[in-house]
């Protein structure tokens, strides 16, 4: 686990906090059974929905923030699901959370960055607001960052 506090003047965005992890130095995490070749949708799910949560929490404790302090939440644009189940496990507002899902479907690596632009464009994200993002992909890596926007 790593921690990096970055601050990039020249650009409109700081990166308070970043936390990335990795378990396991295969390709694929040895909790997810793979069936025919494939990764077990079901047992990808239960994990994500798992992790997440957590390495919101770790992350906000890594940052000496609290939850209630994050103005907009942005997990990876996966899956409809899983975002509701990640919210909802964490009681976080509906109505704070950043998601492009329901109109580009899963736009893979580029999730986060792409809502993030279209809720800056669209007037959703302002100057010094707070935002947690959490990703997720193959291997089941997973990573959170705080950004404070400016």
């Amino acid at each position: 686990m790593e921690f990096f506090l970055l601050h990039l003047s020249q650009t409109k965005w700081v990166f308070v906090i970043v936390d990335l992890i990795t378990e396991g130095l295969v390709l694929i995490d040895k909790r997810v059974k793979m069936i025919n070749g494939a990764l077990n949708g079901q047992e990808v799910f239960r994990f994500v929905v798992k992790v997440v949560p957590q390495t919101i929490e770790a992350s906000l404790a890594n940052a000496r923030l609290r939850l209630s302090e994050i103005d907009w939440l942005m997990v990876h644009q996966a899956n409809q699901r899983i975002i509701d189940c990640v919210v909802t496990k964490l009681e976080f507002p509906k109505d704070r959370v950043i998601s492009n899902l329901g109109n580009y479907g899963n736009t893979s690596a580029a999730s986060i960055p792409l809502a993030l632009d279209e809720a800056v464009r669209s007037g959703y994200v302002k100057e010094g607001d707070t935002i947690m993002t959490v990703g997720f992909g193959a291997g089941l890596t997973w990573g959170s960052a705080i950004v404070r926007w400016r």
